[in-house]
């Protein structure tokens, strides 16, 4: 009913910190704010918080990839799976090459979002900040997350900087003690 009435997300850019994103997806490609049909430009498009692959968007788990695909899927034909499909997406890298991130990590996704810069970290440009966060992973106490609140400041200094934030409720199980 939100499509019919003409709202898919146009004119909203939607950042995503997982295990990195394939920008180059049939289905991703052309929402991603670094493509412009034609060539593509990382820089303020891309962080990869982890190190590993600093100047492209790249997802060895596919995780990113398919939630950004629910976020703002569509392949140019018959195939909108993306609830707003219409927006743009930016990306960051909070998980390693074996799928585990750390406070540290997901911290710095968050102040990238914030102030996104070139992919080498360079000239801040809050202007181009997303209006919203998706994050759909945890942070399990093997990952350092041993306080529950140890994300809390940085997620407090997104929602100061306007950036609504929506982060999943658990990854594993189908229980209330999973969330």
């Amino acid at each position: 009913n939100v499509w019919a009435a003409g709202y898919t997300g146009q004119g909203v850019v939607i950042g995503g910190q997982d295990t990195g994103y394939a920008w180059d997806h049939p289905a991703l490609i052309n929402q991603y704010r670094g493509w412009d049909g034609a060539n593509a430009d990382h820089d303020y498009n891309w962080f990869d918080a982890t190190g590993l692959s600093p100047s492209e968007p790249v997802d060895p788990h596919s995780h990113g990839t398919h939630t950004m695909g629910i976020m703002v899927g569509d392949d140019g034909g018959e195939n909108q799976i993306g609830v707003a499909h219409g927006a743009r997406w930016i990306g960051c890298r909070n998980m390693n090459d074996a799928g585990w991130g750390s406070p540290a990590t997901y911290a710095a996704c968050y102040q990238w979002f914030v102030a996104p810069t070139r992919t080498d970290g360079s000239d801040l440009r809050p202007d181009l900040a997303p209006d919203v966060i998706n994050n759909s992973w945890g942070c399990p106490t093997y990952e350092g997350c041993t306080k529950p609140e140890v994300l809390l400041d940085a997620v407090q200094a997104v929602r100061a900087a306007g950036i609504l934030t929506a982060h999943s409720a658990g990854n594993k199980g189908s229980s209330c003690g999973t969330v």
